[in-house]
């Protein structure tokens, strides 16, 4: 308002055609303003700077050297050509005034300068409350860096970051002007942790023990326990919050909660295992001396025969001796059930074994391109071996072999398929069985046994005449995926 009454002062000369302007505008004017010439001699004041002068009478006509003689700082801004804004101090005997004076040119019409206003503005009030703010800031500061864990306080209205500690910012790895005024925002591993923890702040003023992951771009993740305050930083609304690093008991207690799940489930496994092989060896033993029996008794006939008759025996003794052979042959096969412990098998490397490689040359052959897990027996390569010696054996038409995966509300299924023949409906199931089929061995039968004994499960989906679906059912905890 002031430069606007210089400019029409000096340049159109308003309060000479309307002088009541002047007694309102100005005079009015709580701020000080004087207006000087170029010999630095006051032509204009408003009462405001009269009386911060300490003038008994008008000063106008008067230097300002003259009249502010116990002021030589506003003096020494007034001087000179500067333009612009300066913070000046006024010395009283008990204390100390606080100013920012701004001094604004005039021009006249032809471009000379004709003299200057000189504003000021007390800001006394102003400086002694932000020194009042930065005292508390630095008692606050002083107070938590005393601590020996991390502590960051937050204003609650907008999640931005006013103080942290030392101890803090050795914890993020981050400079503390990086760390003040940013968003918490950025540094949660699991935004989501955020609003249970302010809802419950919203009915009581403490949380503590909140485990919660926290990330930074040097340091990475890092698990810690927090506890939060509702306090009032600095007049505003704001969380204490202060936070232990936990990272490698974390580390050391879910590698030992995944050591006690593999140890349950492992434990589980050979108890299924040992069942499996009681069962096996009583039927095998069983079904050899049937055999052994059909043997004996051809051989030893008490009535002569005829010579049909001889080789009708001789047949029967040959088939009952080749079906004790295959069933001591499976039973050595079969033994290796439960000699090592069950463990995570990579799926990749089974689907890439060079003998599955070999046994479908000429196939087009898709696999999973991330690495699977699969919690199961090491004889887990033989399931996949099979499951392709059946699709090349009794396919037919196969020209493509897949392996894939989907995850489902209830677990894990993993998928193999080809696109050959397929199992009629009503032997989707009988496949399973022991000695079901021709030429295929206990093969099927056998797949299911290696998988149940770590509580997996397969079973036939296809469509007949399109291929096979074999899914093998995997529980929760018992796989992994990576990529």
């Amino acid at each position: 308002m002031g430069i606007l009454y210089s400019i029409a002062l000096f340049r159109y000369k308003l309060f000479d055609l309307v002088p009541i302007v002047r007694s309102t505008v100005i005079d009015r004017m709580g701020m000080p303003m004087i207006v000087l010439n170029n010999e630095e001699k006051i032509v204009d004041i408003n009462p405001a700077a009269v009386r911060l002068l300490d003038a008994i009478q008008s000063p106008v006509g008067i230097s300002l050297k003259t009249c502010a003689s116990a002021w030589p700082e506003l003096v020494s801004f007034a001087s000179g050509d500067f333009q612009g804004r300066q913070e000046i101090i006024r010395k009283e005997k008990d204390q100390n005034f606080n100013y920012e004076a701004r001094i604004d040119l005039l021009y006249s019409d032809s471009g000379d300068i004709e003299g200057k206003v000189l504003l000021l503005t007390d800001i006394t009030l102003q400086k002694k409350l932000e020194e009042e703010l930065r005292e508390s800031e630095r008692r606050w500061k002083s107070l938590i860096d005393g601590a020996p864990f991390p502590i960051v306080i937050i204003r609650s209205s907008d999640n931005t970051i006013l103080l942290v500690n030392s101890r803090a910012i050795e914890q993020f790895q981050v400079p503390a002007d990086d760390l003040i005024g940013s968003q918490t925002d950025r540094f949660y591993g699991d935004i989501s942790v955020r609003n249970p923890i302010i809802d419950l702040l919203n009915t009581k003023n403490a949380v503590d023990d909140v485990l919660m992951e926290l990330k930074t771009e040097k340091k990475g993740s890092f698990w810690v326990y927090a506890s939060v305050r509702k306090i009032t930083y600095m007049g505003v609304d704001a969380y204490f919050v202060s936070f232990a690093d936990i990272t490698q008991r974390k580390l050391l207690e879910d590698t030992l909660q995944q050591k006690n799940s593999d140890l349950e489930m492992l434990s589980h496994s050979l108890e299924t295992t040992n069942k499996k092989l009681n069962l096996l060896s009583s039927i095998t033993r069983h079904d050899i001396l049937n055999q052994v029996q059909i043997i004996l008794l051809l051989s030893d006939m008490p009535v002569p025969l005829s010579e049909e008759e001889i080789k009708q025996n001789m047949a029967m003794i040959y088939e009952a001796g080749k079906g004790v052979q295959e069933l001591i042959e499976f039973t050595a096969e079969y033994q290796s059930l439960g000699q090592t412990k069950p463990g995570w098998q990579n799926i990749s490397e089974i689907c890439t074994n060079p003998h599955i490689i070999r046994m479908v040359s000429g196939i087009a052959y898709r696999i999973p391109d991330v690495r699977i897990l699969i919690f199961a027996d090491t004889m887990l390569n033989k399931v996949f071996f099979n499951l392709v010696e059946n699709s090349i054996r009794h396919g037919k038409t196969v020209q493509s072999i897949s392996v894939s995966f989907e995850k489902r509300n209830d677990g894990f299924i993993l998928i193999y398929e080809d696109d050959g023949c397929g199992v009629p409906y009503e032997e989707k199931e009988k496949i399973f069985s022991r000695g079901f089929g021709k030429n295929t061995g206990l093969g099927l039968f056998f797949i299911r046994e290696i998988l149940d004994i770590t509580g997996l499960s397969i079973q036939e989906c296809g469509i007949p005449g399109k291929g096979v679906r074999f899914e093998i059912g995997v529980p929760e905890g018992k796989y992994r995926i990576d990529g």
